[in-house]
Formats: structure tokens, sequence, C-alpha cells
């Protein structure tokens, strides 16, 4: 599980930079509970954002260690919930099989940057070569990450996106054909904004990827809203990038987080890697 260029090292504790409160010599974030687990190095990190999903993150822990049986990962959750979701996440951390660590980020400042601001805070504390960003509702597919994996150490790329727009992809989860619309437009303006960086990625703002760790650490991230990839395809530097194709599925389980505030943030958040 470990890239061609690169022999494996102890993962430091601190990887990305951003533009918000630094982290605590104890790794801890402001005004948020303790960083669960020890700190030991692991080939992956699977960084899974989340918002009032106390249904899922039990189902999304159970379905990552189906899919990553070595054990040679970490799950961590950086949780911005109003409900109970902290409670679920604090037992799964007690069951060692699962590899679930986590920070839960109260309301108020901490939470800066909405779902992309929390992946941003889950890369100051990543361990792994490698790290994969995944949604919490599982409409993003566990089963995945080996073949994202897989694709990372075959081609020595720095990024592989999972995509829906190419053959064997599919975007049935997006709630009908205006969100559909709306998907492919944004897709399009961010192309049409940043041609070097994305004119070849069939699905920049794909929010299912891998990266190598390393490529974070001199980023200055400043995300907005829900397009962490957008985010890192831009600011991060990278040699090479491979897309493989995945169905991105209905939500089973809690409510969308879509609405018209998601798209005035995808907005602000062009103008601001536009003109910074």
């Amino acid at each position: 599980m470990r890239g061609n260029r690169h022999e494996r090292k102890e993962a430091p504790a601190i990887s990305a930079t951003s533009n918000h409160p630094p982290l605590s010599t104890h790794g801890e974030l402001p005004h948020s509970t303790h960083l669960t687990g020890s700190r030991t190095s692991v080939a992956l990190t699977v960084i899974a954002p989340s918002r009032n999903e106390e249904e899922s993150v039990g189902l999304l822990a159970a379905a990552v260690r189906r899919a990553l049986p070595d054990g040679d990962y970490e799950l961590l959750f950086v949780d911005d919930s109003d409900d109970t979701t902290p409670i679920v996440l604090e037992n799964l951390s007690q069951q060692p099989e699962l590899h679930v660590r986590f920070v839960h980020r109260t309301r108020g400042p901490s939470r800066w940057g909405g779902l992309s601001g929390a992946v941003a805070d889950g890369l100051q504390s990543a361990r792994g070569e490698y790290v994969c960003i995944i949604d919490a509702d599982l409409q993003h597919p566990p089963e995945k990450i080996p073949e994202l994996l897989n694709a990372a150490c075959a081609s020595d790329a720095d990024v592989v996106m999972a995509c829906r727009y190419m053959q064997g992809g599919s975007s049935e989860g997006l709630d009908g054909p205006v969100r559909l619309l709306f998907s492919l437009g944004c897709k399009w303006i961010a192309k049409l904004l940043f041609p070097r960086r994305l004119w070849g990625v069939r699905d920049p703002l794909s929010g299912f990827l891998l990266v190598r760790r390393h490529i974070t650490e001199s980023a200055k991230l400043r995300p907005i809203g829900f397009k962490i990839s957008l985010e890192l395809l831009i600011r991060c530097p990278r040699s090479g990038l491979v897309e493989v194709p995945y169905r991105f599925r209905r939500r089973a389980r809690g409510s969308s987080k879509a609405d018209f505030r998601v798209g005035t943030l995808f907005l602000k958040h062009l103008w601001r890697l536009r003109f910074s």
C-alpha cells in the first residue's frame, strides 16, 4: 500500500496548512473535543466529514473495515453535528477493530469552512501516506477505496479522482434532473475558470478522491462550502492524476445538505480561488 517514489515514513502530527487557528501542541482543534486515538503511522487515512449523520457513521465504519481488511488504515471523522453523532463516534472509537478516530467541532468559529473546512482540519491530523476523502452518508461507496489506492500505487499519481462522468460511472445519487444540470453547470464553470489545472479532469467536483498526503503539506487551504476537491486540485502541487469510475449512490439515511446556500458558497469559493 505504498507509492513507487516514496518509502514509508513516520507521518508528522501536523500535515497541512490552513488559514484558521492552529492546532495546539497536543493536536487539539480550537473549541473542540480531544482527537481520539494513538499517534502511529498508517498507510491510509480515510477522512469522513460528518454533520448529523448518527444513522450512517456506524455503517460507514463497518463498510470501511470490510473494504480494508488488512487494517493498515485509520478512519478519521471530523464532525460538525448538533445531534447524537458525537456519542455514536465515541462508542465507535472504543472498538479497536474499526480504527476510528474523531474530533467534534463545536458550533462557532471552529466550524470554519463547512464540510471543506472539516476536511482541511482532518488533513492536519492525518497520519497516512495517502488520504482518501469520503462522504459519511454512504453515497460514496467505501468498497471503491482499495481501487483508488491501487490506482495511485500503479500509476504513481499524486491524485486519484473517483469519477461519475466516465464509462462505468453514474450520477444517479443526484436528486433529479435539476440537481444534475446544476452539477454539470458548476463543473464546466470551474473548468473554464481554471483550464490549466482542470481541463483534463472529467469530474473535478467529485468529493470522493485520494491524494498523497505530502502534496497538501505546503498548501494554504482556505476552502468554504462543500467542494474540497476543487480546493485541493487548484492549490496543491501534483505529479499525475488519474480517474476511476464510480456510481454515486442515492442517500439511504438522513437528509441531503444541498440547498441554495450550497450554490452560493460554491460561487464564493470560485471567486476566492480565482482572485487569491
